[in-house]
C-alpha cells in the first residue's frame, strides 16, 4: 500500500527505505524500488533495474584489477589476526558467474570471519557496480609452494 502512506506524508520513501536498511542489513546491495500496482507508478524501473542486475551478474573482473583491488582494501582495513597469527589476503581471482563467484587465496582460511567477509563483499559491490547482484566469496588456503615463495 505504498501509494496510500505516500498520499500521507511527505518524506515518508526516506524513512521507509532507512526502516528496509536496518531491518535488512544483510541486503545493503540491494536497491529498494516503491511501486504501485494499483496506479501502476514506477512499475517500468523495476523490469529496468532487473535488468541492470541481470547483465552485472554477467560481469567478469579481469585478475590484475582484482588484485589491485585487494591490495588497496586491505591496506585500508587489514584482515583480522587469528590466533595471535596474521591473515594474509593473498591473491584472489573470478572464478564464475551468475553470481559472481570470487576466490581468494589466503594463508588462514579459518580467520577470516563473517565481518571482514561481509567488508570484502561491500567494497566489491562497490567498486565494480555490483549493486544488488548477490556475490559469492570462497576463501581458500594458499598453494605451500605459494607460502614459500612470499615468505622470501
Amino acid at each position: 500500500k505504498w501509494d496510500l502512506l505516500a498520499r500521507q506524508r511527505s518524506g515518508a520513501d526516506t524513512r521507509l527505505r532507512e526502516r528496509v536498511r536496518e531491518g535488512l542489513p544483510g541486503l545493503s546491495h540491494a536497491p529498494i524500488l516503491l511501486v504501485s500496482a494499483l496506479e501502476g507508478k514506477r512499475v517500468f524501473p523495476v523490469l529496468e533495474e532487473a535488468w541492470r542486475i541481470h547483465e552485472a551478474m554477467g560481469e567478469r573482473i579481469p585478475t590484475p584489477v582484482l588484485n589491485t583491488w585487494l591490495e588497496e582494501v586491505t591496506a585500508l582495513q587489514p584482515p583480522p589476526l587469528h590466533r595471535h597469527r596474521p591473515v594474509k589476503l593473498r591473491y584472489v581471482s573470478q572464478v564464475g558467474t551468475r553470481p559472481p563467484t570470487f576466490r581468494f587465496s589466503v594463508n588462514r582460511p579459518e580467520g577470516i570471519g563473517d565481518a571482514y567477509q561481509r567488508y570484502l563483499e561491500n567494497r566489491l559491490h562497490e567498486a565494480f557496480g555490483f549493486e544488488g547482484v548477490p556475490l559469492r566469496l570462497k576463501f581458500a588456503p594458499a598453494s605451500k609452494r605459494r607460502q614459500r615463495r612470499s615468505k622470501v
